[in-house]
């Protein structure tokens, strides 16, 4: 939808600065996409948009995803499929700009009915993110009886899966480099649109877990770090090093 990822809380505080932002800045005719039940995203939140309101959402994580996917349109893509019981490689995922499918143990009625449905509209390839302790090998082969070949893209950790992920997707040089705390998923759950306007991967990174970004960054010839969230979230000292030598904007 070319639109940004706004997070909000169930707190009046949060309701009303989250609302008082997106209706001042909502483009006119515009949509707000509530992603979830009311569990999820408050009814409160929702009546205080003066916008047009679709809340997009199923019965649990999994077909709230199939519904997102519904909305989005998937078009001739080759389909990333990721855990939807950890967050960390989704995170990864997102920059890529491709249909993320989240999965659990195994598929769902709901999911198969979907990948039936629509494998025509499916790439070739569906993309497994992360090891077989994310996605198992079970999966993985159900996940293949709708496409024509299944990839695992995956990397030691979380922190090397998102560095495997830029590989991938992103083989070119890099003007830019976007990082976020793989450690909390919202900074890096808002930072997937912005990688993908800056046409750049989403690196997870932590203490002691930033060496795979720095590499990323100097290999890449990147210019520009942008970091997601507050020093709390990835210090000063990790962007340095991962940048390093650079200046602070």
């Amino acid at each position: 939808k070319d639109a940004p990822v706004i997070l909000v809380g169930k707190d009046a505080a949060s309701i009303s600065k989250v609302s008082a932002y997106v209706n001042k800045n909502l483009a006119s005719g515009g949509t707000v996409y509530i992603v979830g039940g009311n569990g999820a995203v408050t009814p409160e939140f929702e009546s205080a948009l003066t916008g047009s309101v679709q809340r997009v959402k199923g019965a649990n994580r999994f077909e709230t995803n199939i519904e997102v996917l519904k909305e989005a349109g998937v078009s001739g893509e080759d389909l990333l499929v990721a855990s939807g019981m950890t967050y960390a490689d989704a995170l990864s995922a997102s920059a890529a700009g491709r249909p993320i499918f989240l999965v659990g143990a195994a598929l769902n009625d709901a999911q198969k009915a979907y990948l039936n449905a629509n494998k025509a509209n499916f790439g070739s390839t569906a993309y497994v993110i992360g090891g077989n302790g994310a996605v198992s090998a079970a999966v993985e082969s159900e996940v293949k009886a709708y496409v024509s070949t299944t990839k695992r893209v995956k990397g030691s950790d979380r922190f090397a899966t998102s560095k495997a992920v830029a590989d991938q997707f992103f083989p070119g040089n890099l003007e830019n480099m976007v990082v976020a705390s793989g450690m909390a998923f919202p900074d890096g759950l808002s930072g997937g649109p912005v990688a993908m306007a800056y046409n750049s991967p989403l690196i997870l990174v932590a203490n002691g877990h930033y060496d795979h970004a720095t590499e990323l960054f100097h290999t890449k010839g990147a210019t520009t770090l942008v970091v997601m969230g507050g020093k709390g979230a990835v210090s000063k000292e990790i962007a340095e090093a991962v940048a390093a030598p650079a200046h602070e904007e």
